[in-house]
């Protein structure tokens, strides 16, 4: 079943390759190039790992049928591909948001019938807060998108910086009001 399963993902990526071979617009030929890239290697940099993100997620939900309950830690799963993209000019801040805003219209242009849950802040087994420049970076973007889905959630614990607090905040009071606060401290007791 595992190798049925395993070809058929690789099918689709090459059936999606061979469909963006059609279109000349360099957004397309970058996409057909970054899917052909992770049809045999894992991802590069910051657009290829949301883009397998965004196939994973179609791929669970459409043909699995099963629910994916959450995105996950979205400023720690992608930190590293964020700090190798700018240290190698890959991408630039302004890219990367700018990324960050069309990933989250894609769950907003489903139109499913609940909000796709993601969250940034909270803290790391050892209870170090891992709020850094790519949780920012996703208020950033969540400000520009001003739409309630994804739903972004913020993990909030005793060593979050108010700085990180005070945007989140500012997120909520521009409108923005779909973010859920979760208390990290009580979360994290609760699930040891």
């Amino acid at each position: 079943g595992i190798e049925i399963t395993l070809n058929a993902v690789l099918e689709y990526f090459d059936r999606c390759a061979k469909a963006l071979s059609e279109y000349k617009e360099e957004k397309m030929i970058c996409m057909r190039e970054a899917i052909i890239n992770l049809r045999h290697n894992p991802p590069s940099n910051m657009y290829e790992a949301l883009l397998l993100s965004w196939i994973y997620w179609n791929l669970e939900e459409f043909v699995d049928s099963f629910r994916v309950r959450s995105m996950g830690a979205m400023d720690v799963l992608y930190y590293d591909f964020y700090k190798n993209d700018i240290k190698n000019g890959t991408f630039t801040k302004e890219n990367i948001k700018e990324l960050l805003v069309y990933y989250m219209n894609e769950f907003n242009a489903v139109r499913s019938m609940y909000q796709q849950p993601m969250y940034i802040g909270g803290m790391d087994k050892d209870g170090n807060c891992v709020v850094n420049e790519l949780s920012y970076l996703f208020l950033d973007a969540y400000n520009i998108l001003s739409r309630p889905n994804p739903k972004l959630q913020a993990k909030i614990n005793e060593n979050t910086p108010d700085e990180f607090i005070k945007k989140v905040c500012e997120t909520i009071r521009n409108g923005n009001s779909s973010i859920s606060i979760i208390n990290d401290d009580n979360t994290y007791k609760a699930f040891t």
